[in-house]
């Protein structure tokens, strides 16, 4: 039925559109069919028809429009546009906690280490208290990691292990905080956050862990029995 309804829907915005393409109502009804239906491309091309008006509009309308357009830009690979659009999106929603972890995600992905950083640690003071352990978790990775490539290791031992302790099925932060301890040249401890991740990986990957712990433990610390602990 929800078929029917959005096609129904689909068809009324671009009848609405040939006769008006500056139909406000129809372009956001196209934008969010195709972004729900992750038709990112057409998304964003409908999103960019509006985005220039959005700041009329309000900061309630705009502000989700936008959120959707950040991720329209980011999931269809024009992330130049997409690192464009999150500097109007902190512009008119600086206090929205949903719209800055968007923010935060996009330019960690796609973005500077240093900004990212910055917005990571940005988000986390003010909304940290407010998010549940695995969205803390996913933000302290992300500004962890960022300290890594930025070379700040000590901080950013600090946030992996926060993110791997408040979620301990991420993946991420217990690789980022193996490489983080390479480079640290600590090798005891990347055999610790290695075999973390071993507990809870499986086939191909688990043989690699198993692989890569020999091999750390040969060459750094002379005993590869450590392999099999």
């Amino acid at each position: 039925e929800k078929l029917g309804d959005d096609a129904r829907a689909e068809a009324s915005a671009s009848r609405a559109l040939r006769l008006d393409p500056s139909n406000l109502d129809a372009l956001f009804v196209m934008t969010d069919l195709c972004f729900e239906k992750r038709r990112y491309v057409e998304a964003r091309a409908h999103y960019s028809r509006v985005a220039d008006r959005l700041e009329g509009l309000g900061a309630e309308i705009a502000v989700p429009a936008l959120v959707r357009y950040v991720d329209a830009l980011a999931q269809s690979g024009s992330t130049e546009g997409a690192l464009t659009a999150v500097d109007t999106l902190l512009r008119l929603a600086p206090h929205d906690a949903e719209a800055l972890g968007r923010v935060a995600q996009v330019t960690f992905s796609h973005g500077s280490p240093k900004r990212a950083a910055e917005l990571e640690a940005d988000y986390l003071r003010r909304f940290g208290a407010t998010l549940t352990d695995d969205e803390r978790a996913l933000a302290s990775y992300r500004l962890g990691e960022s300290l890594r490539k930025l070379g700040n290791l000590p901080e950013a031992v600090q946030k992996l292990e926060e993110s791997a302790e408040l979620n301990p099925s991420l993946a991420a932060p217990l690789e980022a905080l193996a490489t983080a301890y390479t480079e640290l040249d600590r090798p005891a401890d990347v055999i610790r956050a290695k075999t973390r991740h071993l507990d809870r990986a499986d086939g191909d990957e688990r043989v690699q862990l198993v692989l890569d712990i020999g091999d750390v433990a040969g060459a750094k610390l002379g005993d590869r029995t450590l392999a099999t602990k």
